[in-house]
């Protein structure tokens, strides 16, 4: 019989009570690389206007922009979209609060 360490009901879920914006994400990748926004947009073929609202969260990372990410920080497409995903959770939870 496996038991527990801590107070917890085992029904309960575990929620943090905070979340990364993928922009932050993305910088911290480029500044690892050495890139430009200018840089990543190449990279991705998309507009700088786009990755500049990306990295500043004001525009939501959508799956093909995600595939793009994967392919060139060598990461999934589903890491992305799930920092997108609890980003907007978190954003949602705080702003009915």
């Amino acid at each position: 019989m496996e038991t527990r360490d801590d107070n917890s009901k085992p029904d309960e879920v575990f929620a943090p009570d905070y979340a990364i914006p993928p922009g932050e994400c993305i910088k911290e990748e480029m500044e690892y690389r050495g890139w430009t926004e200018e840089d990543l947009a190449n990279k991705l073929e998309e507009p700088l206007f786009s990755i500049n609202q990306i990295i500043q969260g004001k525009k939501a990372i959508i799956p093909d922009v995600a595939k793009k990410l994967g392919l060139v920080f060598g990461t999934s497409t589903e890491l992305w979209m799930n920092l997108e995903t609890n980003w907007q959770i978190f954003c949602n939870k705080n702003s009915s609060s």
